[in-house]
């Protein structure tokens, strides 16, 4: 299978692009990617798992105003998170018409993962903002 920097430079090699040193630059990066990505299985993250209820059978109201039940263990402290092995991510930034969708579009096109989904960036910040 191709990947984005081969279908770049074949884009190239065709004339239907003209070169850019700074794409072909971010296409390697996203080449790069693309190859630690293929196989990567996420692992569980101990930041998202939900700590037990340790409440008492009083419930909130009844340790509050001092009823029955059991008191509730104190917290314990947070998981320590170890970063995720290998490289997380890659951030393109330019003004209006560098390619930045452009070559997103060929790193998603040619990703050979099942399961991706392409938002573009505004999208993708409502969508953070909204939560």
């Amino acid at each position: 299978p191709s990947g984005c920097l081969e279908r770049y430079m074949k884009l190239k090699g065709n004339g239907e692009i003209i070169e850019d040193m700074r794409q072909e630059v971010c296409m390697k990066m996203l080449g790069d990617l693309q190859k630690a990505l293929v196989g990567y299985t996420p692992t569980s993250n101990p930041a998202t798992l939900k700590l037990k209820d340790e409440k008492g059978a009083a419930g909130f109201f009844g340790g509050l105003f001092g009823g029955g039940g059991k008191k509730p263990a104190a917290p314990s402290a947070p998981p320590k998170l170890k970063p995720a092995p290998g490289q997380k991510g890659l951030y393109l930034w330019g003004g209006t018409g560098t390619g930045k969708t452009f070559m997103m579009d060929i790193f998603h096109d040619t990703l050979p993962i099942a399961k991706k989904k392409r938002i573009h960036f505004h999208e993708w910040m409502i969508d953070v903002h909204s939560r």
